[in-house]
């Protein structure tokens, strides 16, 4: 008779957050400094549902939004899969830079804090992961990882952005007549700011990328450079982490 087949173990990919690793994501380093990017676009996966969003002034349905709801569990997550040793500093970006700690904290104290921020924080206006890179590079933020936690590229120039021709016409389309940035010139403004960043960079970076409808370039674009400093670009299961 044929050989019986053996059965496979069927195992949960879930059933190990408090080690730290999920699908080979790991939060490492004596020094994590984490960029949640805390715009608009945070709120949802679908362009219709963002734009209803924007247009409740009160900014409760941006807030209320499934993947803003999942990138706050994200964000929780990471700061509690991090070494119990470790000194963890969050900043929140979109139009600009805002800390969310107060300074490096314990791992303990971090998660604490960050339990207590995000009950109020609201996503909120464009995303310029320039001025989020030269923030970390003017503060001296120096850390062995930075994770990033975001939904694609940017659609704003960091002040520091250079004068490159390829970027002129990215600085119209950003303007007040006309506020739509096209797949272009997002792709653009990411290479000018992390080309700048890696000059004098030395941390692992790792990149969380929740979805985002119509951003195709941006899993690709983040993977390698992730990748070029021996990181990782994760993109969770709408459902991770669970509630």
């Amino acid at each position: 008779p044929p050989t019986p087949e053996p059965k496979l173990e069927k195992k949960n990919l879930l059933d190990k957050p408090a080690s730290g690793e999920l699908i080979g994501l790991s939060v490492k380093g004596k020094g994590i400094l984490i960029a949640f990017d805390t715009s608009a676009s945070m709120s949802n996966e679908e362009l219709i549902d963002i734009i209803l969003g924007l247009s409740d002034p009160s900014g409760s349905r941006l807030a209320s939004g499934k993947k803003w709801l999942q990138a706050k569990r994200t964000l929780l997550w990471t700061i509690s899969n991090a070494p119990l040793d470790s000194q963890i500093q969050v900043i929140g970006y979109a139009d600009g830079v805002d800390p969310l700690t107060t300074g490096w904290m314990s791992q303990k104290d971090a998660l604490r804090s960050m339990k207590v921020e995000l009950k109020s924080l609201m996503p909120t206006g464009g995303t310029s992961l320039g001025k989020m890179l030269e923030y970390v590079e003017d503060k001296l933020l120096s850390a062995n990882s930075l994770y990033i936690i975001t939904d694609g590229l940017p659609t704003i120039a960091g002040k520091k952005t250079s004068k490159l021709k390829a970027l002129k016409s990215c600085f119209n389309l950003g303007s007040k007549k006309n506020r739509y940035i096209d797949g272009k010139c997002r792709e653009e403004l990411y290479i000018d700011a992390v080309t700048r960043f890696q000059k004098t960079s030395r941390s692992v970076v790792n990149v969380i990328l929740l979805p985002l409808e119509g951003d195709p370039k941006a899993a690709p674009l983040y993977w390698t450079w992730s990748n070029s400093t021996k990181g990782m670009l994760f993109s969770p299961a709408r459902g991770w982490p669970p509630r």
